[in-house]
């Protein structure tokens, strides 16, 4: 349901409509037939990880977990080699810093990005990114009781978009 929801948006509004139909955790790729291009949007606060391998390695390869990616260079004769940095990183702080993975050819795309190639005879051609999406900034003015004020209202506002009963 979510897929029609947002292709209806496209269809009906391009990629304002669709982006501001966007709001959860999910990435929306879309390959545009006409113009040969391949879409990706990434959701607001990268929830859902999008992986991409070098360009040099694969122009246009994408995967939600890097290991598939390794996997099918691999297959494809270019096997990544291990970034044991971001390896150690994840055994000390459990978490691998972005944009890196534990394959020095795979890196994670950004959040809130429109990512867009144009592809042609299976090469890409041209390559845009561009953020559609920041997240609302306080204040620099706000501190102490004022700061805390504002995030008391920011949390009461949050807690009131909850249906009655659910637990929050």
């Amino acid at each position: 349901l979510a897929a029609k929801f947002l292709l209806d948006a496209w269809l009906s509004g391009g990629e304002q409509a669709l982006v501001s139909r966007h709001n959860g955790a999910g990435a929306i790729v879309l390959w545009e037939i006409d113009s040969q291009e391949l879409h990706i949007w990434t959701d607001k606060l990268g929830v859902v990880p999008i992986y991409h391998p070098h360009e040099s390695v694969s122009p246009w390869a994408i995967s939600s977990h890097p290991d598939v990616l390794a996997d099918w260079l691999t297959v494809e004769g270019s096997p990544p080699k291990l970034d044991f940095t971001s390896m150690a990183e994840s055994l000390s702080i459990g978490a691998v810093t972005p944009p890196f993975s534990f394959y020095q050819e795979i890196r994670l795309l950004e959040p809130a990005r429109h990512y867009r190639w144009a592809i042609k005879d299976a090469k890409v051609v041209s390559k845009q990114t561009e953020i559609y999406w920041r997240p609302a900034s306080i204040d620099p003015q706000l501190h102490g009781n004022s700061a805390a004020d504002a995030m008391a209202n920011a949390f009461r506002k949050a807690c009131s978009r909850k249906p009655p009963g659910k637990a929050v």
